[in-house]
């Protein structure tokens, strides 16, 4: 709407001067070493108009150009943020279902694409570790979700589950209090 209106005000007063100076068109003698010129002064205007215009135009392709690889580059970066996310989604629902298989090559996908630090991978890592079996590598995930506050609570729970699975009782307290201490009304 704004460039509307500005292009309707440019027309209106373009429109009475071009008026004008077709009514007076005067006379533009330029000598410049050995070259003599000599055009009308509306001539002369729309002659600088056209090279201020070719101007920007070559202006605005150069910073185009140049501005291409970084756009390519953040492109590239968007596009892999989105497969390491949908890997860890995918990966995160083959858990939840039981696949080994699939979480487990969908973590190692995750874990190429994504930068490490990403809380939902902690999580995807330790549920396929435990439906490998593997449970050392489940405990040393669940420890490293307890370094961040938005999985310390997700860290808590897999280590209580592991305590009780394993019949530790006075481990299994200490971890229920630290998560009612985080977050007291999650059960």
């Amino acid at each position: 709407m704004r460039k509307l209106v500005l292009f309707v005000v440019l027309a209106l007063v373009a429109a009475p001067v071009a008026a004008w100076l077709a009514d007076n068109p005067g006379q533009v003698r330029i000598a410049w070493l050995d070259v003599e010129i000599e055009t009308t002064v509306g001539l002369l205007l729309v002659g600088v108009l056209l090279v201020a215009a070719a101007a920007v135009l070559a202006f605005e392709l150069l910073r185009w150009l140049f501005g291409l690889p970084r756009r390519l580059r953040e492109r590239r970066g968007y596009r892999r943020l989105a497969e390491g996310y949908e890997a860890l989604t995918t990966g995160l629902v083959a858990a939840a279902a039981g696949d080994v298989a699939s979480a487990r090559h969908h973590v190692r996908r995750a874990e190429k694409l994504l930068e490490d630090g990403v809380p939902a991978l902690l999580l995807l890592e330790a549920q396929t570790a435990q439906l490998q079996g593997d449970e050392t590598d489940a405990i040393r995930r669940f420890r490293a979700m307890l370094r961040n506050p938005e999985t310390e609570l997700l860290g808590l729970r897999g280590l209580l589950a592991h305590a009780l699975k394993d019949g530790d009782q006075a481990t299994a307290l200490e971890l229920a209090r630290k998560a009612h201490r985080r977050s007291p009304s999650t059960p």
